[in-house]
């Protein structure tokens, strides 16, 4: 690693620097010009690691004239001051020229964490404003519903544009059931509220007709209001009838959506099944292929080797015939059955070099 600054090898020098401060102007300035040179798109990563790198040689280069600067002080006890003013100075300087080369990555480090801060913020902002408690109308969970439809999810937000349309689509499977559900729920109010007012207006009309039937007629009125309590029984058991055959009707339906949800939901666990046994078959698949190919190139590498192998053979014995012919005073056919018995090793203490 190229240090940015040299410190002085003899104690004369080194004393300049310290003592008189000289060269302290130059060399900051120096490091500052060839900072002027660094990239500063953060967005590259090369970039990002040279302007580390550099700022890492500034830091260096400080701990170097300090450390250099603390010796001198130790040593010179009379005039500490100066250097310790001046390792100061040096120190300042360089922490100062540190950050300001490191800037451009430290603005694009913190634009990156806002702008990820910013895309959380807008998907925990999607959970909540669509989070509604059980006993919300249908009128919010519908606008909750409209809203949600108005979001839309694109390439603007990036690498969280998967979450996002997963956390919409399970908002609004949520919020369709919930709207559902209360819709029902209020439906099933009204009827039970218009049940009872019109069993108020019948009990008010017949109180009506008993009083104007007047006290001449007390034992007709007798009769009649045991008349009357009858019909009020029959009719509280009619309503009563009524209200549990519509319990029994919304306890089938709720049912028969159980049933529903049930089937649809082991629909999906069978194509999931499917999914991953077709995966699994396809692993192995290309498992096979990669072994029978790797096996097909071990033959043919051992092929090629015996191949080889016999040719250098080849050659070697080729030569030692001919080396026999030429000096053992030997036909050729004397000279290649010795080769033969020779490599066979028929003939102790004598071998063929390959």
């Amino acid at each position: 690693m190229t240090e940015l600054m040299v410190l002085p090898s003899d104690k004369k020098g080194i004393e300049q620097v310290f003592i008189e401060g000289q060269d302290i102007d130059s060399t900051i300035t120096k490091i500052r010009e060839e900072a002027k040179n660094l990239p500063t798109d953060m967005n590259v990563r090369k970039n990002r690691e040279e302007v580390a790198s550099f700022a890492y040689k500034v830091a260096r280069s400080k701990t170097a004239v300090d450390k250099a600067g603390a010796a001198l002080s130790a040593e010179y006890k009379e005039i500490p001051k100066k250097i310790d003013a001046n390792r100061r100075v040096y120190k300042d300087a360089f922490e100062s020229l540190q950050a300001e080369v490191r800037q451009p990555l430290t603005e694009w480090e913190q634009a990156e964490e806002a702008r990820k801060n910013a895309h959380q913020s807008k998907i925990d902002s999607l959970i909540s404003n669509t989070t509604l408690c059980d006993e919300s109308c249908s009128v919010t969970i519908e606008s909750a519903l409209s809203m949600l439809a108005e979001i839309d999810i694109d390439e603007s937000w990036e690498e969280y544009e998967q979450e996002a349309h997963r956390v919409k689509a399970s908002a609004i499977a949520r919020l369709t059931a919930q709207f559902e559900k209360r819709k029902k729920y209020e439906a099933e109010q009204a009827e039970l509220e218009q049940l009872r007012k019109a069993a108020a207006e019948q009990a008010q009309k017949d109180r009506e007709a008993q009083i104007a039937r007047g006290a001449a007629e007390q034992a007709r009125k007798e009769a009649e209001q045991a008349a009357q309590v009858e019909r009020e029984k029959a009719d509280r058991e009619r309503v009563a009838a009524e209200m549990a055959a519509e319990q029994a009707k919304r306890d089938l339906e709720l049912a028969e959506q159980r049933r529903v949800a049930q089937e649809n939901q082991a629909k999906l666990d069978a194509i999931a099944a499917e999914n991953r046994a077709a995966e699994q078959a396809e692993a192995a698949r290309q498992a096979e292929i990669d072994r029978q190919a790797a096996e097909a190139k071990r033959i043919e590498d051992e092929r090629l080797k015996r191949e080889a192998d016999t040719k250098h053979k080849g050659a070697i014995n080729r030569k030692a015939l001919a080396d026999l012919v030429e000096h053992a005073d030997i036909t050729e056919e004397q000279a290649k059955l010795v080769i033969k018995c020779i490599a066979k090793r028929l003939i102790a203490n004598v071998t063929i070099s390959y």
